[in-house]
Order: C-alpha cells, then structure tokens, then sequence
C-alpha cells in the first residue's frame, strides 16, 4: 500500500524557501538553517495505470487498506506505467524527486503540471516529461488568450485521464460488439469487369451470327473518348460524357430544363436530337445556354434561375389575334405558352388550396383511395389495394404506388405515359374524362370539401368577402365585378337548393342527421348549409381551366 510520498525540494526550490523564511524570522536566525531541505508528506489524490489485474485495480496501491494493492497478472514480464496524483501542488518551481514511493523495485519519476496521459503498455515506460508538445505549449498560455485548436488540444489531453471516461469507452466497445450483422445484400448491380469480353456486330441482327469484333468506343462524330487504360471503362464513359468537348449532354440538359419551363423545349423532339428529330427553333440560343450551364458548374439552379429572370419567361400568355395567326405554335416565343399541369400536379394544386395537403418528404409509396371496382380489373383478380390511411392518402403525387397491371386511374386519365416504357415528354390531352375525374374522384370531392371549410373559416363573414378569398385562393388574383357577381349569384342558388335538402346538404359536408331530422339545432343547421354551398362553390373554382392551367 502506497499512501503518500515524501518530497525534498531541488536546490532551486532550496534558495528561494530560505528568502522566503529569511523574511519572515527574527533577525539573529540563521538563514542557513532555513536552507535546509524540508520534508513534506503529501497523500495521493489518484492514480490511472496502463493494465490493472482483475480485483487488484491501481487504486487499491494508495488507498488505507494494507491489504490492497496494485497487481498486473497475466501481464508479468512487460512494461507497465501507473500515474499517481498529488492532492495538492508539490514545489512551485523545477522538478520534484521521489525520496520515498514504493517498497516494490521499480522506476519512479515525479513532475510538476497536468496528470500525464494514459499510454498503451507496449510503448515503454513512461518519460519524465511526458506531457504533449501542443497541450506543454497551450498550458504555457493563459487561459483567456488560447486559440479554439489549444483548448480543444488541452480538452482531449485531459480526457484521455479520466477512468469513469476509460471505463464508458468500454462499455461502448462492448456495446457496439453485440450489434446485430446486417442481412446480406441481394440486389444485382454492376461491377467492373475483367475487360476480356468479347464484342461481335450480328450480322442482320442474328446474336448467333456474328460479324466483326468490335471494341468499346463512342460515335466518330462526336469527340474522342481518351481512357485511362488500355480498355476503357465506365468512368471514362463519365469523363467523355461532360467532356467541355462534348456539346450533346450540356444541350440535351437545357433543351429538357426549357420544356419544363415553356411547356416545349428549343427542341421540340427531346428525345431525338439526330437528323430525324425537328431542329432547334433557336440554335444559336441553346448553344450558348449550353456554355453557361457548363460554365456555372453544371448547376441547374443557376440555369432554372438565369431562364426565369429572363424577359421570354416572364411575358404574359395572352396571345393576340395576329399572333395566333403567324405563329400558332409560339415558335418565336413571342408570348409565354399556356398549358395544362401534369396529372400529379393537378393533384397536389387541388390538396394544397383544400389545406389537406400532407408536405411531408421521403418515406414509403402510398396509395390514395381507387374508384370502385378498378382493383377487380387487375390481372385474375389478384390485386390488393390496401388504401392508405390518415394523413398518408394526401401525400404529393410522387409518392403514389404504380401499379403496372392496376395504374392508378386519375393520372392515366391526365396522361401519366406507360411506366413500362421510356418516356422523355408526355403529351397532354383534353378530354371529357378528365372532367368527370376532378367532379367525382374521392380525392377532388374531399379536396372541394376542405376548400368550402376554409372558405367559411378564413375568407370572412360577409359573401363578397369570402368570394374574394376563394378567387385569390385558387386562381392567385383578385376576382372581377363580373366574376364576383357571377359567384354570389351561384352561392345564393346553391344555398337555396341546401336549405330545400337539408338531408343532402349534411351528406355533402360529412355531417350526420339526428334521429328526428337532419339537424335539430338552428346554428349548426345554418352552419351546415353554408358549408355545404360553399363547398360546391368551391368544387366550382376546383374544376375551371384556369385552376388547372399554367398560365
């Protein structure tokens, strides 16, 4: 048991002691008598080893009970290193020497300063000055003029000090050992082969017909490929196909980001840019937006915005008579292009003003509610349609199922292409289906509902007020004196026929009858008929071209 040490200060320490008594004894004292090293005691505060055998931790090596101690079997034979600290400074200058420590034969050295750090056992045994040289440079600083780096360096010193510290790495360690192995992958995916297949023309297209060995190359039309190795590879496929020389894929990049803004690209056959496809109406502008893509680092937010804040971007739709006449087809982007939204954004522009809209990204495929009896046409009966529930079935259209014997029906019916096949554009329709779809599918009638509940809740108390509303709502202006007359007079018609079928005015707006009538109560009655002609109203706005057309 080791419970204290006994110091004698360095000749240093000696001289200024003896001032320091000097000046503080009566006058006939002798300094030399002062000068005398002195013996001071001083008890251990903790001690941190290398490896500590099991029962005989290092600590049991200055605690009060003699019948503890430090041991180290197995490990008998190596270096090991144990860190005792003072409870208290020891000198205030030079390095302290250890009279008395230990009863066993051993090397024992002290220091003045932070404890040393905890070291592996195979290192060597532990210098005098073991102190790092960043943390020895940062401690010689004061504490309010260190650098972030010095305290962070002095931080992670003393952490490796700590034993509750040492003690949780390991029960991490142990922790992390008992994570479950992750199951096995089995999806293919392609990996680089050994370069020696090899590549024959058929002949007439006869794969057992083999014509002349060919290599892997890309059209002589077009720039060079230059691989990095004999055989070239994917990556410098990558290489070629952003190559600065190559102007396919920054033009075919703009043509597409083109057509999603002006609803037709500067090419209008996006996927044939060879000599059987339509040529670009204006070449020497794809060319040079081609530049600028590569020239912004490939950034489509930098070419979206470029194209946005560009005078043809923000000109009106409105197409004058001559217009239509010379250029029916706004070849010469002297208007903005006018066209209906793709079927999924129909969807979500309808969820986004009904306020039912759930904007929450990622996650698993959904599947919104089917009108009845299209599961039953899948193939032999055995599609399963387990409706989403909550806010799961007012997800954005993105997230819906696909389905390739059972598609879904509403974006079918708004010219979703085949999911079988590859599609660069969709074409877009008009057709009286599409009509009956936004009256009577599950997903608009809820949409018309929630419109008429913030018709009623946000747009005000008065008719005109809330007129005003639902117009600015859903076609982004404010209404005019006609529109609004129009609307008031289809508010007051449809409310008329709710109070004649106070029944179908609850079934409208989900409100169940009481057992004596529909509603007994004269508020929620009133409440529940204006809901309801709100709610055809707004099933009104829901459905007008304009509600569905970029403009």
């Amino acid at each position: 048991m080791l419970n204290e040490i006994t110091l004698a200060t360095t000749s240093a320490d000696a001289a200024a002691t003896s001032r320091s008594q000097t000046d503080q004894t009566p006058a006939d004292q002798a300094p030399a008598e002062a000068a005398q090293p002195a013996e001071i005691p001083v008890p251990f505060s903790r001690a941190v080893a290398d490896f500590s055998q099991q029962d005989w931790d290092v600590a049991g090596a200055i605690d009060d009970d003699p019948k503890s101690g430090w041991a180290v079997q197995p490990q008998l034979g190596r270096w090991h290193e144990a860190v005792f600290e003072t409870a208290e400074p020891c000198g205030t200058r030079g390095r302290q020497h250890t009279r008395r420590a230990a009863e066993v034969p051993s090397r024992w050295s002290a220091h003045a300063g932070p404890f040393p750090p905890r070291r592996d056992h195979t290192a060597g045994p532990l210098a005098a000055d073991s102190l790092p040289s960043d943390v020895e440079a940062a401690l010689a600083i004061a504490a309010d003029q260190r650098s972030d780096e010095q305290r962070t360096a002095i931080r992670d010193f003393y952490a490796t000090l700590d034993p509750e510290l040492a003690a949780l790495d390991e029960a991490v360690a142990e922790h992390a050992k008992q994570e479950p192995p992750y199951p096995p992958t089995e999806a293919q995916t392609l990996v680089a082969g050994d370069g020696t297949r090899e590549t024959h023309v058929h002949v007439r297209g006869d794969f057992l017909s083999k014509g002349d060995l060919v290599a892997p190359s890309t059209p002589a039309v077009l720039h060079p490929l230059e691989a990095q190795s004999d055989s070239p590879n994917r990556v410098d496929l990558a290489r070629w196909l952003v190559d600065d020389d190559n102007p396919l894929t920054p033009r075919v990049t703009v043509n597409r980001q083109w057509r999603l803004l002006f609803g037709y690209g500067l090419v209008r056959t996006d996927e044939d840019f060879g000599s059987r496809g339509e040529p670009p109406t204006h070449p020497e502008l794809l060319d040079w937006l081609a530049r600028r893509f590569i020239d912004d680092a490939w950034s489509l937010k930098s070419l979206t915005r470029l194209i946005v804040t560009s005078a043809s971007y923000r000109q009106s739709s409105h197409a004058s008579a001559h217009l239509v006449e010379i250029d029916p087809q706004n070849r010469l982007l002297a208007r903005q292009n006018r066209y209906r939204l793709s079927g999924e954004i129909v969807r979500d522009a309808n969820l986004t003003v009904s306020g039912l809209l759930n904007r929450a990204g990622g996650g698993a495929r959904v599947r919104p509610p089917l009108p009845a009896g299209v599961a039953e046409l899948g193939y032999a009966n055995s599609i399963k349609w387990p409706e989403s529930q909550g806010a799961d079935k007012y997800r954005r259209g993105l997230y819906i199922h696909i389905q390739r014997t059972v598609p879904y029906p509403m974006l079918t019916t708004f010219d979703q292409p085949d999911s079988t096949t590859t599609c660069t554009r969709r074409e877009r329709s008009n057709t009286p289906l599409q009509a009956l779809t936004l009256l009577n599918d599950p997903v608009f009638y809820e949409c018309a509902q929630g419109l008429g509940r913030r018709i009623v809740d946000e747009g005000g108390a008065t008719t005109s007020g809330r007129i005003d509303y639902a117009v600015r709502l859903c076609l982004g202006r404010d209404a005019v004196p006609g529109e609004r007359a129009t609307l008031t007079r289809l508010h007051d018609e449809l409310l008329a026929a709710c109070a004649a079928d106070p029944q179908a005015a609850a079934a409208m707006v989900g409100v169940e009858p009481a057992a004596d009538g529909p509603i007994d109560n004269a508020t929620i009655y009133n409440a529940t008929l204006e809901l309801a002609a709100w709610t055809a109203v707004g099933r009104g706005l829901l459905n007008l071209d304009e509600f569905m057309t970029r403009e």
